[in-house]
C-alpha cells in the first residue's frame, strides 16, 4: 500500500510541466507549502482532464463513493485501490471511464519493521524529478453539506526494491504515460491495464528517512533526508 508519500516541487514546475491551464493556478501557487508527510485525509494535489485541457485541483486523499450514504464512513480505507480490482469494486469501477486522475508526488513511504520499530524507507525518481501516482477520483454531494472532492491512489505488485519492504506498491506512472493515462478515449478496464505494472527497479532510488516521519502530525524538510540508524545505536 501507500500511506505516507511527499510533494514538495514547486507548483510552478508542474504547471509548465502539465501546461496545467485553469485560472485557479495563482491561487494555488500563493498557497503551496511543500509537504514532507502527506497523510490520509490531507488535501493533495490532483491533474484532470476537463475539455481536452489539463488542470490542477485540490482533493482530499481517501476516495468517498459519491453513493456513499456517510462519508464519515469512508477515507482511511480508500486511500489505496487495487489495480486488479478496481473494476469489480463498487466504489471504483464506475470511475474508471471518466474520472482517472494524476496524483502528482517527488517521493513515497514505505515501512521496514526492525523489532517494535518501523523505518521509513524513502522511494523516488533516479533523478528525483516529480512524478504522478495513477489515481481515481469522485465527487460526493448532498443537499444542505459542502461537496467532497477525493481520490484514491492505485496499487499494484511491487517491483523487487520495494517487494524487500511491503507486497504492494503504488503504481508510479512514467511520464511517457501521464497524459494516455487521462485520454478519454480509454473507457475500459482493458484500455488502463498496460499502465498498471510496477515501475522498474532500475528507475527508482531508495533510503532510510528520518523516523519522524512515523508520526504524521511531524511536517518538516529533515524528515526527507537520509538517516542513519547506526547513529542511534540500532
Amino acid at each position: 500500500m501507500c500511506g505516507r508519500y511527499t510533494q514538495t516541487t514547486n507548483l510552478r514546475l508542474i504547471q509548465e510541466k502539465f501546461d496545467l491551464a485553469n485560472e485557479e493556478m495563482k491561487e494555488l501557487i500563493e498557497n503551496f507549502r511543500p509537504n514532507y508527510n502527506v497523510a490520509p485525509t490531507h488535501m493533495v494535489q490532483v491533474i484532470v482532464q476537463e475539455n481536452d485541457k489539463l488542470k490542477m485541483k485540490l482533493m482530499k486523499w481517501g476516495l468517498v463513493p459519491s453513493w456513499a450514504p456517510d462519508p464519515k464512513k469512508f477515507g482511511f480505507s480508500t486511500i489505496n485501490a487495487r489495480s486488479e480490482e478496481i473494476h469489480t469494486k463498487a466504489s471504483y469501477k464506475n470511475l474508471i471511464p471518466k474520472r482517472r486522475c494524476l496524483i502528482v508526488a517527488d517521493s513515497f513511504y514505505e515501512f521496514e519493521k526492525v523489532g517494535k520499530e518501523k523505518r521509513p524507507v524513502r522511494f523516488m525518481m533516479k533523478d528525483k524529478s516529480v512524478f504522478s501516482f495513477a489515481g481515481l477520483y469522485d465527487v460526493w454531494k448532498k443537499e444542505g453539506q459542502n461537496p467532497i472532492v477525493s481520490c484514491t491512489i492505485l496499487t499494484t505488485q511491487p517491483n523487487k526494491t520495494v517487494a524487500k519492504y511491503h507486497n504492494r506498491m503504488p503504481v508510479m506512472l512514467e511520464a511517457v504515460n501521464e497524459r494516455p493515462w487521462l485520454d478519454p478515449e480509454r473507457k475500459t478496464y482493458e484500455d488502463i491495464t498496460p499502465f498498471l505494472n510496477p515501475i522498474s527497479e532500475e528507475q527508482i532510488i531508495h533510503y532510510y528517512a528520518n523516523p519522524a516521519v512515523n508520526n504524521v502530525r511531524n511536517n518538516a524538510e529533515h524528515l526527507i533526508e537520509e538517516f542513519d540508524y547506526s547513529e542511534l545505536g540500532l
